[in-house]
């Protein structure tokens, strides 16, 4: 690094500014040796001594604290391209076998011939925060999962509802089928009387089953359409654009709507006619 640098290095409140910051401060030359680290960036990297004269790479020893995979140092890329660079997700170093994830940013120092004479390196340990992000997202990873099982108990619990209506449904139609031949055979007025009450609550119960499962249909992907016949207004009927849409066998959503535009504009035009015609 060049004497005028160093000397900016004495000024008092630059000193008292990197000294005292809660940020790690290193300033390297353009072979990465370490030419200032402010006491902050010693106690992130966990060094004892001063490490002047040290390479960075051997300071800093940069890996995916997660993989255990080295990671390059930025430093020759910050020379090489003149433009600043931070370090990925989940790098940091190990300090004492302890994971440190760290933040960075490495910048380029210029010189006074327009050149780059080396890097300053801002570093934050970001560990606590890399803990609540990662907490965060267990959190969020649970919750699916949670939601997952849940959808899926809803769906055992639709296939249940549906073979347990088929099931009972079963029975239920061989009961109403014999009570059916069975008031075909000669019964005396009370046996016929308590024989259609018998019919009477088997029918009820074979409709409440039927709700059932009507119900537990949209759920189980089992829904089914039931076509019905529509009342067309009068004014509507004859109309050649009614008569095409109403050959269109399947009714497509977009020809519902098509239609429904159509006969409200229809019939807001004949209201329309009729009040000026009054008038």
């Amino acid at each position: 690094m060049r004497n005028e640098e160093r000397r900016e290095l004495d000024d008092p409140v630059a000193q008292g500014l990197l000294q005292n910051i809660g940020d790690g401060i290193l300033l390297t030359d353009r072979e990465e040796e370490i030419q200032f680290m402010n006491p902050a960036a010693e106690k992130i990297l966990g060094v004892t001594g001063k490490a002047e004269s040290a390479r960075f790479s051997a300071v800093c020893p940069l890996v995916n604290v997660e993989t255990g995979e080295a990671y390059p140092s930025p430093i020759p890329r910050v020379i090489r391209t003149g433009r600043a660079a931070g370090l990925a997700r989940n790098i940091g170093i190990f300090r004492g076998g302890e994971k440190v994830y760290l933040s960075a940013t490495c910048s380029p120092v210029g010189d006074m011939d327009g050149g780059v004479s080396g890097c300053s390196i801002i570093l934050r340990d970001i560990s606590k925060l890399r803990q609540l992000e990662m907490r965060a997202e267990k959190d969020r990873a649970d919750a699916e999962d949670a939601r997952q099982r849940a959808v899926e108990a809803s769906r055992v619990k639709d296939r249940f509802l549906v073979n347990m209506g088929h099931e009972l449904r079963t029975p239920l139609n061989g009961i109403n089928g014999m009570l059916t031949l069975l008031f075909q055979t000669e019964l005396t007025e009370c046996q016929r009387e308590y024989l259609q009450e018998v019919q009477t609550s088997a029918g009820e119960l074979l409709h409440r089953i039927n709700a059932i499962l009507k119900f537990s249909k949209p759920e189980n992907g089992g829904m089914e359409l039931d076509r019905h016949g529509i009342f067309i207004n009068p004014k509507l009927r004859g109309d050649p654009i009614l008569e095409t849409w109403n050959a269109q066998i399947p009714v497509q959503e977009d020809d519902v709507q098509d239609l429904m535009a159509y006969c409200e504009k229809k019939l807001s035009g004949s209201d329309r006619t009729k009040r000026e015609e009054r008038k």
